[in-house]
């Protein structure tokens, strides 16, 4: 399959990179750019492109290690414009392209956290979109830096019937674009070290072992990018993702933590200083391993998947 990107793609990505790698990567500057309403519909004021769009975006937010809400919101905003009457479409969504409003999702009802739940305007807790003003939130730490918070509903939210599969299938999808752009950086920060790094006079790239940890940690990152694209593509198209979905999940989980295991490694000791840049991919890219799933259940699915189709 072809995924060379059409100059509007392009674009878009060329746009996402300048704003998110650069001084002005705040909420505020996204929204400016025209890029939270990328895969909204035009009758609330978004751009009105697919999916695949914005798994560009979110690649770039991955490369530049910037945690902003845009994988919680703009999803969430994806469910009020499948599932949402108009009425709904229209309170929610205009406030989402403008940069106004941020949404969130309970993911797991059985432990009721979701991240940004304390920035978040509402949440979808289960069947409900509940308003802020209807929730107790608990801030909870994280390692990774990105806010998350226990969600207690205490009033009454607007239905939203949004299928759990459906949710699920988007938000992982995303987030495996996310750790495209993660581990391409992760990637690119360990070949700069090392090509900078001597010993014996050489550089600690030009060295056959790290040559080829690093050659290792090239081919898992593109296996993380493509299986992302091809989910990306499928939920774009409107076509059944699950089993893509299932895949990209497991190379972001499995190939994700390969990269970064790598890029420790042959950084040595600086690669664990929480000043220096790489502890925030590493960082990130084991909670995007842990959340929905990680690399076995993504097989498990598969298996099941595979079980299932009538020979």
């Amino acid at each position: 399959m072809n995924f060379d990107l059409s100059e509007e793609q392009q674009a878009v990505r060329d746009a996402a990179a300048q704003v998110l790698g650069g001084e002005r990567a705040t909420w505020a500057e996204l929204a400016k750019a025209d890029l939270l309403g990328i895969a909204l519909p035009e009758a609330t004021g978004g751009s009105g492109h697919t999916f695949f769009e914005l798994a560009l975006i979110l690649e770039e937010q991955g490369r530049a290690g910037v945690h902003l809400p845009i994988v919680p919101t703009v999803v969430t905003a994806l469910a009020i414009a499948a599932f949402g009457t108009e009425e709904q479409q229209q309170k929610w969504l205009p406030g989402v392209i403008s940069g106004d409003v941020v949404l969130t999702a309970v993911l797991d009802d059985a432990l009721d956290y979701a991240p940004y739940a304390a920035q978040a305007d509402a949440i979808l807790v289960g069947d409900r979109l509940v308003p802020s003003s209807s929730l107790e939130v608990t801030d909870l730490q994280t390692t990774s830096g990105e806010p998350q918070g226990i969600v207690r509903v205490t009033g009454d939210g607007e239905r939203l019937d949004v299928p759990t599969s459906w949710l699920h299938e988007r938000w992982m999808a995303a987030l495996c674009a996310l750790q495209a752009g993660i581990s391409a950086k992760a990637l690119a920060l360990t070949a700069e070290y090392t090509t900078g790094r001597e010993q014996f006079g050489k550089p600690v790239a030009t060295f056959q072992a790290v040559a080829q940890r690093a050659a290792d940690a090239y081919i898992d990152t593109q296996a993380i990018q493509l299986s992302a694209y091809q989910a990306a593509w499928r939920l774009a198209e409107g076509l059944p993702a699950a089993n893509e979905v299932a895949v990209a999940k497991f190379w972001a989980a499995d190939g994700g933590t390969r990269v970064a295991l790598a890029a420790q490694h042959l950084h040595g000791g600086i690669g664990v200083d929480t000043d220096y840049p790489l502890h925030t991919y590493t960082t990130w890219t084991k909670q995007i391993e842990l959340t929905l799933g990680s690399a076995t259940p993504s097989l498990v699915r598969l298996g099941k998947a595979i079980a299932d189709e009538p020979i």
